[in-house]
């Protein structure tokens, strides 16, 4: 069975449509024999993934997570190099700020379980400016957040401040996978 997100909003429920990044078909990102699969449902998120493994053709036992906000986008990737995938799910908040979040996991040894990964709040100079309407992606073996920087008086449509990029690595952590950022650019 999949590992699974539910959205608990309180939004109407609708036929699923699918999340941008998710497939049916073999996601080049993961082992062989895996999918990725990702559902938008009621204005929330219904995500799942199924990696099956040559030598370990048992799916992974499912996740669920309550999440609140809409998919902006999934992709796969193996940030540390070690061979396992991991499933990066990034979630845009509703309202004006769309403000960004990511959920996501690692796929474990063994390749039978998945291990959470935290992203850090936004905090000292890094957060300053910062009203939402972030957008995420993989670059290479970092994760990058870009979000337009907004000055004082700045209306919500307009922000005059430029654009801030920060750099995640993946490391691991005491209990879980950690996204530590590495690089902070403003442009």
């Amino acid at each position: 069975m999949p590992a699974r997100l539910r959205n608990r909003s309180g939004a109407g429920h609708r036929r699923p449509s699918r999340c941008p990044g998710s497939t049916r078909q073999p996601h080049p990102g993961l082992p062989s024999r895996s999918h990725l699969h990702c559902e938008q449902q009621g204005g929330g998120l219904g995500a799942a993934t199924d990696h099956r493994h040559q030598r370990h053709p048992q799916a992974i036992a499912p996740i669920r997570q309550e999440i609140l906000g809409s998919v902006s986008g999934v992709e796969v990737a193996d940030l540390d190099a070690n061979g396992l995938p991991e499933v990066y799910v990034f979630i845009t908040s509703a309202g004006s700020g769309s403000y960004g979040s990511m959920e996501g996991w690692a796929l474990n040894k063994g390749r039978r379980s998945l291990s959470t990964i935290h992203m850090p709040e936004l905090t000292g100079q890094a957060a300053q400016g910062y009203q939402g309407h972030d957008e995420f992606a993989v670059v290479e073996l970092t994760l990058a957040r870009r979000f337009p920087i907004y000055r004082p008086g700045d209306n919500n449509a307009k922000p005059t401040g430029g654009t801030r990029q920060i750099s995640y690595k993946l490391v691991p952590g005491e209990a879980s996978w950690q996204l530590k950022p590495v690089r902070v650019d403003t442009y």
